[in-house]
């Protein structure tokens, strides 16, 4: 189930149940490795037919990284990666922005084509919006979108018939785009901002920022730390510190130096989290513990 707008070969059936649920056997992050802090990732030896898939912030992080370069040349303009926006221009500026309505079959109603809201952005905003009513096929009756659910093995079977972002960070905007489609949640992200800005029919959109931040000039002076979505930490960014967080039976050391800050020991399986090193702008979370270290 690759080609999405194309289809698929003549005879193709949707997979079972049982090879379903045995290519999930091989799926997540514990059988995947660091192997070196803030480096590569390789599939664990043993592991057979699990592939690493970057297709949820790839284009995110690639937006990102372009803009950055343009703001450090001085360069300004519109970034559009496929649909994703970012307005590399100064805070100070501001556009007119409208997201397309998903077709009339995904809304129930007629307005394919149309603006599904507008709203003014500033400069240093980013945009990103999935849905599955652009890529997908039918197969005997039943619609396939190209975004899958983790936790059922199959397309996501999504309240939603699309979710906007708005934030600072491309590369946030993307992945968060995704994972509020596939969970359907209206409220699950408040630990990074978002909040609910507006609902037309099934689809709804999320502000992150207001459209303030910019990508790499927005003065960053905190580090927020959540459990289970829920903040349970602050502390300076710009004080060297180091604290323990517990969760979930386990605990996160955290180190805030030089206006950077990292997860330097923890009692989780794999330590990934570690393994991600200092960060002065990325999230740092640790899965097992349901713990996310976020710089605002």
């Amino acid at each position: 189930m690759n080609d999405f707008e194309a289809g698929q070969p003549e005879g193709w059936h949707p997979p079972a149940e049982v090879d379903i649920a045995a290519a999930r056997s091989v799926c997540g992050y514990t059988n995947v490795t660091l192997t070196e802090r803030g480096g590569k990732c390789y599939v664990k030896s043993g592991v057979v037919g699990l592939k690493i898939n970057l297709g949820g912030v790839a284009k995110g992080y690639a937006q990102r990284e372009c803009a950055v370069l343009l703001q450090s040349e001085g360069v300004c303009g519109l970034l559009n990666f496929g649909g994703n926006l970012a307005y590399v221009y100064p805070t100070t500026e501001t556009f007119a922005l409208s997201v397309e309505a998903p077709d009339s079959n995904a809304l129930g109603n007629s307005n394919g084509g149309y603006s599904l809201f507008s709203c003014a952005v500033s400069g240093g905003t980013s945009v990103a919006t999935s849905g599955a009513y652009n890529r997908f096929f039918t197969c005997d009756g039943v619609k396939y979108g190209h975004i899958f659910d983790g936790a059922t093995g199959r397309p996501a079977d999504s309240v939603f018939a699309s979710v906007t972002i708005l934030c600072g960070d491309p590369a946030i905007a993307d992945i968060m785009s995704t994972a509020a489609y596939v969970s359907g949640d209206y409220g699950g992200y408040d630990h990074i901002g978002i909040r609910k800005s507006g609902v037309v029919d099934s689809s709804v959109a999320y502000d992150a920022s207001a459209g303030t931040a910019a990508f790499a000039g927005a003065a960053k002076t905190t580090v927020n730390v959540y459990v289970g979505g829920k903040l349970t930490r602050t502390a300076p960014l710009g004080t060297d510190s180091e604290f323990t967080v517990y969760a979930d039976g386990g605990y996160n050391l955290i180190s805030i130096r030089g206006g950077k800050v990292a997860v330097v020991d923890a009692d989780c399986p794999d330590k990934l989290c570690v393994n991600v090193g200092y960060s002065d702008s990325l999230p740092i979370v640790c899965l097992p513990h349901r713990l996310e270290v976020v710089i605002v």
